[in-house]
């Protein structure tokens, strides 16, 4: 279907020249200004549609689409102009006065004296490779504006991978630039082979595409907020999760790969990030909730496999080594890789819900020693204990069960953990104030009636005082004035 449009477009007009010549010498003029001009229009034609076949398989709008077919044809058809047409001229030209005869000129066989398909073909790589530059650059900002939050970190990554697509192709001889000038050499490139041609600017391509996919995410991992803040007091430990990510998801994915489809790699890319982030965060926080208390934060390290344990509950490492060996695995037998965003999640959830219901209880345990109790309110009964983690394990999988992305947890762990720790000492501290006011409500009444009103009573007012708090050690601290109120109030 292509070649039979291509081959109408570039003779339509020789044909309608055909039809309406009457005379021999008018056949030969038509078939002179085709000679001159079939070239250029075949090439011409052969330049768009080759475009519109690499264009469909990239990710662009139709205006960027045709932005970089103009872009191209431009640069065809001034190359054609300077190169071509002009020197056709020139060669007829020289070759008529060439003649001292007065006998017939068979223009037909002057032109073919005239290497014009060498030069249609110089053309041709010409104004491919300023089509294949104008679409990787417009490839690379989108890219980059779609996956990197700071805007200078953006542009400087952009300009630099486009600019080493220049270098990559002034390297093979095709042009030079002066003061912001392209001169493109158009005599190498008309003894340039097309396989050649291919091969460099794939070479070229190839190349910038590892490095943009490199750079991508070497700035995405520096731009997690999770790593940054759990690497602040190192900073070399931010180096060598990005060189983990690149050699265990990138490098790894991209061995197995003819050319290089960063963008295919991402899923194992992903995970091994994931893996890394997820394991320093949790170190990170479980350090900073039980400060102080380094035996008790390494035991509940321990229960997700991060420290050394004989109670691991949950192995996240292995959950995540598990889902790297199934990508490692599908590369190696040539398969594509799988969005592996629900996995690792679950991985991630699975390793919160430990860790946050130990740390709810540590703390709760912390907040709660040398408090003076009454006789008959145990705050450390196993069910106190066990009633503490299943609230606090019950709030993180509602928040945890709305949040579809690793990025999304990132941003909103820090806020999940700080609403279920509020809601912890909301709900339980008032049972305990409950427990406390019944003995001392027992103490003092014999009438049930009496009992319930007061209880009730004391019970309401706690409520609204703990629910008008925002910190869990102001909740806390409620407890022993709102006790001696209490006291005043029954006797």
């Amino acid at each position: 279907e292509d070649a039979d449009r291509i081959m109408y477009v570039t003779t339509r007009d020789l044909q309608a020249c055909l039809q309406a010549a009457g005379e021999q010498e008018e056949y030969d003029t038509c078939m002179a200004k085709f000679t001159r001009s079939g070239p250029y229009r075949l090439g011409r034609e052969l330049l768009v549609a080759h475009l519109q076949k690499k264009l469909k398989k990239q990710n662009l709008t139709e205006e960027e689409r045709h932005a970089i077919s103009n872009t191209a044809v431009l640069e065809y058809n001034r190359c054609a102009q300077n190169e071509y047409f002009r020197r056709y001229d020139e060669h007829i030209k020289t070759a008529y006065n060439n003649r001292r005869t007065g006998r017939k000129i068979d223009l037909m066989n002057v032109a073919d004296q005239f290497d014009g398909n060498a030069v249609i073909q110089a053309c041709l790589f010409s104004s491919m490779n300023e089509g294949a530059e104008l679409a990787l650059g417009t490839v690379v900002e989108r890219t980059v504006t779609g996956t990197i939050q700071d805007a200078q970190t953006r542009s400087k990554i952009a300009s630099e991978i486009k600019e080493q697509y220049k270098n990559c192709v002034k390297g093979h001889g095709y042009y030079r630039e002066t003061q912001g000038y392209r001169e493109y050499d158009y005599t190498a490139l008309k003894h340039l082979s097309t396989k050649d041609f291919e091969t460099q600017i794939t070479h070229c391509i190839d190349e910038v595409t590892v490095t943009a996919g490199r750079r991508v995410i070497d700035a995405n991992l520096r731009e997690n907020s999770s790593l940054v803040e759990a690497t602040r007091s190192n900073p070399a430990q931010l180096d060598a999760v990005i060189r983990t990510v690149m050699e265990k998801g990138l490098e790894s994915c991209l061995a197995t790969q003819a050319s290089p489809r960063p963008t295919e790699c991402l899923p194992l890319v992903e995970v091994v990030g994931a893996k890394e982030v997820i394991g320093l965060s949790l170190r990170a926080t479980v350090t900073k909730g039980l400060e102080g208390n380094m035996p008790e934060a390494q035991r509940i390290l321990g229960l997700v496999g991060l420290g050394e344990s004989q109670e691991v509950q949950f192995n996240m490492n292995q959950c995540f080594d598990d889902r790297i060996a199934h990508l490692n695995g599908r590369l190696e037998r040539g398969e594509s890789l799988l969005d592996s965003n629900s996995a690792s999640m679950d991985c991630i959830k699975q390793s919160i819900l430990v860790v946050a219901p130990a740390i709810g209880l540590a703390k709760y345990n912390s907040s709660i020693a040398g408090m003076t109790v009454p006789a008959g309110v145990n705050l450390t009964s196993p069910e106190m204990r066990t009633r503490v983690q299943t609230q606090v394990r019950s709030c993180f999988e509602r928040s945890l069960s709305s949040i579809p992305s690793m990025n999304e947890l990132s941003t909103s762990l820090e806020q999940i953990t700080a609403n279920c720790t509020l809601s912890l000492y909301q709900e339980l501290v008032p049972s305990i104030v409950q427990d406390v006011l019944r003995i001392k409500v027992a103490a003092n009444f014999t009438d049930e009636y009496e009992k319930r009103r007061v209880l009730n009573a004391l019970d309401g007012r706690f409520r609204q005082q703990v629910m008008a708090q925002t910190d869990p050690a102001a909740i806390i601290a409620l407890i022993d004035s709102f006790t001696l109120e209490a006291t005043f109030y029954v006797l």
